[in-house]
């Protein structure tokens, strides 16, 4: 049996890029990126490993501490805490972006810090430098306890607490561990996979026990794979965010290993994607810092999308059913709606469903050939139950889309069959944005149409461009919310400008105003014909303001 359903075609959906992941359920994600809100919902972990394990009397210690929000809001007023062994003494820290306060180099005593957000889908690393007293007795133990906690609800407290017990042990053994990085494609595109590999060298001059590469998903990414050579992996789930944690027994001298991860690449043409990785072991190295390896990845083509659908109530004759309705639209747009056809849900495995299904997960299933199957390799997206959309990438030749449920039904898990499948056709690409100080915008790329509608930060235009040709664009006048481009565009702040064609294709880029740039009064000040000076433009408008953060009236 078919019925029909109402869906809209693919319309750009942005969110801006200070996000550094876009995958949300509320309605206007990019409000939620500049303005959190106090006492969201974010689950918060904090993962930590200390190495050397087991460490010698006298060793310096490495602790490495992840505190990533697995979402699906923005953390604030993150607070850490750790509370080191009295048999350890403060060293050294790193910890970008906290404000921490920490014992005197060589005394004891607790560590605490605050950072004032972690966006969902982020990781923020700190680095604790440690030192064992060298009375302790060897074969005892000893204990490290960090916690995380902040101004927001936290729906899983368990994970918000880790203990690293570290052993004492006599030996002398020393391996020197160096991690190298290497990434590719470079660039690439949103919507595409990115691969990154580490590699971790055993230059001696004994053998290491117990080693482990350590990575987390970068920010604007989620997990397509991850492969290794003999270790035993953790891993978040495949379309998930998290740390990836390999572990080899033993490497010998000269000997290397390494670990490959396959990300989604879920971010705007030219943001950037930071990979990094260190290694861990039981066995003291005298140099620390090659331990550690990092790469940027660019990202160039593409665009963002906001898939949304809509999810029916389980009834007896369908005890599991899939969303029903899956669109992609602009952020707080409606699109243009069309006639197409779903099938009845039922689910992927045919099972005597006796007891209640609890809905525990929602998968998201991205290709660029149709129909879209519901395999894991295509999988780009899993979010909470009560998420109704999820920020989406398009690659540069077009995407196509999938919705699927997870239910728990009496312990079993069932995935559902999928929702109706919606795509998006190959968008334009953007080469670079002038804008006036009057907020006047001058677009450059390829693949522009009349009409060609442009937005920013997931706002249109009231009006399409003025189209040049399929090269260039020229954008003025409101958006559909009232505000101007210079509302939206600030000086230093990256924001998201995307493009969308007559045909549906959409391109996104980020673009950032220079930090000194000034805007003028559209009204009171004619536009100039050649580039404005800043002397020329500071004497052009009443309202003009130096240092470039405020607007004239409109």
């Amino acid at each position: 049996m078919q019925k029909q359903i109402r869906i809209f075609l693919p319309v750009i959906a942005l969110l801006s890029v200070a996000s550094p992941h876009w995958i949300g359920r509320t309605a206007e994600a990019g409000a939620r990126v500049h303005a959190p809100v106090a006492g969201g919902i974010a689950d918060v972990s904090i993962t930590k490993i200390g190495s050397p394990n087991p460490a010698p009397p006298g060793s310096d210690i490495v602790y490495t501490l992840i505190v990533t929000n697995n979402g699906p809001e923005v953390a604030t007023a993150v607070v850490l805490n750790d509370l080191p062994s009295a048999v350890t003494t403060f060293q050294s820290i790193d910890a970008p972006g906290w404000t921490m306060q920490t014992p005197a180099a060589g005394a004891t005593g607790s560590i605490s810090g605050r950072i004032s957000a972690i966006q969902p889908g982020s990781s923020s690393i700190i680095t604790i430098g440690m030192k064992l007293i060298a009375n302790i007795p060897i074969g005892s133990a000893f204990s490290n306890v960090a916690s995380v906690s902040g101004d927001f609800s936290d729906p899983n407290p368990n994970n918000n607490s880790a203990t690293q017990i570290t052993n004492v042990s006599g030996s002398t053994a020393r391996a020197n561990l160096v991690v190298s990085l290497v990434s590719g494609p470079e660039p690439v595109a949103s919507g595409q996979r990115l691969t990154y590999t580490l590699t971790v060298t055993n230059l001696g001059p004994d053998a290491a026990s117990d080693v482990s590469v350590i990575t987390t998903v970068p920010a604007n990414t989620t997990l397509a794979a991850v492969v290794s050579n003999g270790s035993k992996c953790l891993v978040p789930p495949i379309g998930g965010i998290g740390t990836v944690s390999c572990n080899f027994p033993s490497l010998q001298v000269n000997a290397a290993v390494s670990v490959t991860v396959t990300v989604n690449v879920i971010a705007p043409s030219g943001s950037a994607i930071n990979e990094s990785g260190r290694v861990t072991s039981g066995t003291i190295d005298p140099i620390p810092a090659s331990n550690s390896a990092s790469g940027i990845a660019t990202v160039q083509g593409g665009g963002i999308v906001r898939l949304r659908w809509t999810q029916p109530t389980p009834t007896a004759a369908n005890p599991i059913p899939a969303p029903t309705t899956l669109i992609a639209a602009p952020g707080g747009g409606t699109g243009r709606e069309v006639e197409a056809d779903s099938a009845d849900i039922t689910p992927q495995d045919a099972l005597d469903i006796t007891g209640p299904c609890t809905l525990v997960r929602v998968n998201v299933y991205k290709s660029e050939i149709t129909p879209v199957q519901t395999v894991v390799s295509n999988r780009w997206a899993s979010v909470p139950p009560d998420q109704l959309e999820a920020t989406m990438a398009v690659a540069p030749a077009g995407s196509f889309y999938i919705v699927t449920n997870v239910w728990n039904c009496a312990g079993t898990e069932v995935e559902s069959g999928g929702s109706n499948q919606t795509g998006v056709p190959i968008g334009p690409t953007f080469e670079r944005i002038k804008v006036k100080p009057t907020g006047k915008m001058k677009i450059f790329g390829n693949g522009f149409t009349d009409p060609t509608t442009i937005y920013i930060n997931g706002v249109a235009f009231t009006r399409a461009a003025v189209f040049n040709d399929s090269t260039s664009l020229v954008q003025k006048g409101p958006l559909t919310d009232g505000r101007f481009s210079l509302d939206l565009l600030l000086p230093g702040v990256p924001a998201v400008v995307s493009a969308q064609t007559s045909n549906g294709g959409i391109g996104s880029t980020t673009y950032t105003l220079p930090a000194d740039f000034v805007s003028v009064n559209k009204t009171s000040a004619p536009e100039l014909k050649r580039p404005a000076s800043k002397k020329e433009v500071a004497h052009a408008s009443p309202f003009t303001q130096s240092g470039g953060s405020a607007h004239g009236r409109r």
